[in-house]
């Protein structure tokens, strides 16, 4: 797109890799856990109520802290941003902001008391 704005630059630098795996792997690693969570919340009975909800929030913040810090370092270390990275910035950032945990725990307590 521009040399600002492009997600070769990031793609091909040296921070993409992390403990030998690329960075993108491990979000789709971390996003899909997350995701596996809020199913089972929703079709498995656990005590209390709010299982997994809470692990889901804690992983939700450690979301939003490796984003930031993803993001600096794009900026000022790689000197380019990747739009797709940037929008993972804002998926992990609304989903700590509790837009999405929400609707989850809500069905997911609404489902439990239907029981």
């Amino acid at each position: 797109m521009s040399e600002k704005l492009n997600c070769e630059t990031v793609a091909v630098s040296s921070w993409a890799v992390f403990a030998g795996l690329p960075v993108a792997l491990w979000g789709l690693v971390g996003y899909f856990f997350m995701g596996g969570l809020c199913i089972w919340g929703l079709y498995k009975r656990r005590q209390p109520a709010s299982w997994p909800f809470g692990i889901l929030f804690w992983l939700s913040l450690f979301f939003v802290f490796v984003s930031i810090a993803m993001y600096v370092i794009s900026h000022t270390f790689i000197g380019a941003l990747c739009i797709i990275c940037v929008a993972t910035y804002v998926i992990a950032n609304k989903t700590y902001s509790g837009r999405i945990p929400k609707k989850v725990i809500s069905a997911a307590l609404l489902k439990k008391q239907d029981k």
